[in-house]
Parts: C-alpha cells; sequence; structure tokens
C-alpha cells in the first residue's frame, strides 16, 4: 500500500517502477499551475473538432504490452491525452506536409505501448516502433504512412542530437517533431515542475494556449481516474471548453 505521495517519492533518488498520481500530488499540480498567456485564444474551435474525432475511441487495451503499465502513468490515459494534444497541435501550427488523422491518432497511442516500467525505459521508443509494426501488419489499423508513424515513435524518447542527422528522421520529421511536442504537453501529470515541457527540447513550440489546455486536460483526467477507472474524455474536455468563457479576449 503506496504511504507516500507520488510526488514525495519521484523527489527520492530512487523511483517507483510503477506510478500513479494521488490527491496531494493533484494539489500539488494545481497550485503551481504556470502562467499561461491566454489571450485571444481560438482553441475552443480546434477543441470541438477533437471531440467529433474521438481518438479515445482508437484505443484498445491490446495495445499495450504490460497491462500493469496500462494502468499506470505512462499508460492509457498519457496515451490518449498525448493524441489529444497532437491534433490540437497540428490544427494550431498546420505544418506544411499534411499528415493523415490516423497517422496522427496511433503514433500517440502507441509510442509508449511497450513500456515495463514507469522510468526512463531506455529503448522503448524502438521496441514500441516494432511493436506496432507487427501488430499493423496482424490487424486492421488504417495508417497512411506506417513507416513515418514508425519512425516518430522510434524517436521519441531520444534527444535530438541522437536522431536528427539519420535519413529516417529527414523524412518523417513533421510527424517526429509534432509527436515529441505532443508528448511533452503531458508533463504536466508529474508532480514536479522541473519535469515540464521546456522549449528549449522540441522543434515544434506550442502555443501557451495550448500548454494552458494540456495543463487542464492532464490535471482533471487524472483526477478522474481516482475515482473512475475509465475517464470519459467528452466529460472533461467539456468542462475544459465551459472554463473558456471565464477567460477575457480581446
Amino acid at each position: 500500500m503506496q504511504t507516500k505521495s507520488l510526488r514525495d517519492q519521484l523527489l527520492e533518488k530512487v523511483k517507483p517502477e510503477h506510478q500513479n498520481n494521488d490527491q496531494e500530488s493533484l494539489d500539488w499540480i494545481r497550485l503551481n499551475k504556470p502562467n499561461f498567456d491566454v489571450l485571444n485564444s481560438k482553441i475552443p474551435e480546434e477543441i470541438k473538432r477533437v471531440t467529433e474525432i474521438k481518438p479515445w475511441d482508437y484505443f484498445k487495451d491490446t495495445f499495450y504490452f504490460s497491462k500493469r503499465t496500462l494502468r499506470c502513468i505512462h499508460g492509457k490515459n498519457h496515451a490518449i491525452r498525448v493524441a489529444i494534444n497532437i491534433l490540437l497541435l497540428y490544427f494550431e501550427c498546420r505544418p506544411e506536409k499534411e499528415i493523415a488523422i490516423n497517422d496522427l491518432i496511433y503514433s500517440a497511442l502507441f509510442h509508449d505501448c511497450s513500456r515495463i516500467n514507469d522510468n526512463k525505459d531506455i529503448g522503448h521508443g524502438e521496441r514500441s516502433s516494432e511493436l506496432l509494426k507487427s501488430m499493423a501488419v496482424a490487424s486492421e489499423i488504417e495508417i497512411k504512412d506506417l513507416k513515418s508513424v514508425l519512425n516518430s515513435i522510434g524517436f521519441h524518447d531520444l534527444n535530438y542530437e541522437k536522431f536528427e542527422s539519420k535519413p529516417n528522421y529527414t523524412q518523417s520529421k513533421t510527424l517526429c517533431d509534432l509527436l515529441k511536442t505532443a508528448d511533452g504537453l503531458d508533463r504536466y501529470r508529474f508532480p514536479r515542475n522541473d519535469w515540464w515541457i521546456d522549449d528549449k527540447y522540441l522543434k515544434i513550440i506550442p502555443s501557451d494556449t495550448l500548454k494552458n489546455f494540456a495543463f487542464n486536460l492532464s490535471v482533471n483526467s487524472e483526477q478522474e481516474k481516482l475515482t473512475n477507472s475509465d475517464v470519459n474524455y467528452n466529460k472533461v474536455i467539456t468542462k475544459i471548453i465551459d472554463n473558456y468563457s471565464e477567460i477575457p479576449h480581446v
């Protein structure tokens, strides 16, 4: 039985192999919310597009190799939030290279699917890429540019200097960059603000409006997870949209 909060555990030198938030840790995250500049925001329109796509309906528990990791902080809810974030980021930055919606969603849903723990788990990006490759061949997962999806997953857990000169990155740059940023946007789930998204490690920089949404998405869905086995993302996102009415726009 967990006696220390996740925040206390993550401040220790040796971190738990499997991690889940608790009320004390979520309260700490809320109290330390960054000051985001969200004036002139138009993101609710983009959020509504995401609610029509419903990326959470694409997820299946069988995507994950470890059923224990599936339930933890790098599991199902993290994957779904990254899928939401990558769609919003794509709509926001409007890259010249068009990417299929399914490719965006599946790159997010599978990026951590091979994880066996919630620490660094070195090599999980490459393993997840191989796992999706085997599943895509044997299932009805519809992906338009499988090579780019596999590349984005394989590189997502590495620093840019380790792969940005490789041809596979050059060929799949846009999706690779989108996934890394979308993954970073869900780092607000950790009760350590020194682990939160840092623009200097990214090629695509999200707006403060998107960061604010990602923060609220992380905290609100993690909160619901404490009391419900499954998070209702329509409910969580509707609550976030309603809160935009309180934000002054000019």
